[in-house]
């Protein structure tokens, strides 16, 4: 009689957690999908800089480690106003280079948490981040197999090195927004300028000699 209300009570357990596990993955899935599908939207809307990998990958993580922080807390009070008292007092005394790398410290105190309140919690959100940062490299990486051009744009402001180009004009020249490696320009009536910006060499050195022989050109400054 005790042997089979033990079996009961374990299968219970066993099922309760299993509906729980099922229930955040879910959860973390759609998360995960809705913060792609805003990131699609504001491309549309032009905004450019959200097509970087660092702001890329911010707009993913952050609903997902806001999730598990809040999940993992909401029942503790105790724990949620240490929470709040932690983040209250934590300082960064070194300049931050982008949204990422706050990012990237707001997910190690959360690991940490998860860590002390549920094994659960802390399997699923490395597990979970581990799988976005793979998707992401993989997605760039078939982006670029099928169109032949990276998925993710780069930024000075990233701290990525960059070569640059940079044309001279007498005339504006065809097109050259065309290129992903397009940043700037500055066109005016015998004066024209247009700058180029990639981490690939040989991106810049095919479009330097795309318009080398073209009569318009001033000149060509090439830095690598």
């Amino acid at each position: 009689m005790i042997e089979d209300l033990i079996l009961t009570a374990t299968s219970s357990e066993v099922s309760a957690i299993y509906e729980e596990f099922t229930t955040i993955l879910l959860k973390i899935i759609i998360l995960v999908i809705s913060s792609f599908l805003i990131r699609f939207s504001l491309v549309l809307l032009g905004q450019k800089w959200i097509t970087t990998l660092t702001h890329t990958a911010s707009i993913v993580l952050l609903p997902v480690i806001t999730f598990s922080i809040t999940s993992v807390i909401s029942g503790n009070i105790a724990l949620s106003l240490g929470m709040v008292g932690a983040l209250s007092i934590i300082r960064f005394r070194n300049p931050v280079k982008s949204p990422f790398e706050l990012v990237i410290w707001f997910l190690s105190i959360t690991l940490g948490i998860c860590a002390a309140v549920s094994i659960l919690w802390l399997v699923l959100l490395v597990t979970t981040v581990i799988c976005i940062f793979i998707g992401l490299a993989f997605l760039d990486h078939l982006f670029f197999k099928l169109f032949q051009k990276k998925f993710f744009t780069v930024s000075f402001l990233e701290g990525n090195e960059l070569s640059t180009l940079e044309i001279f004009t007498s005339a504006k020249i065809s097109s050259p927004q065309t290129h992903d490696s397009f940043i700037a320009s500055i066109e005016d009536v015998d004066n024209n300028s247009y700058t180029f910006a990639s981490s690939s060499k040989k991106e810049l050195l095919e479009i330097k000699d795309k318009y080398s022989d073209d009569k318009r050109i001033i000149s060509i400054s090439l830095k690598l």
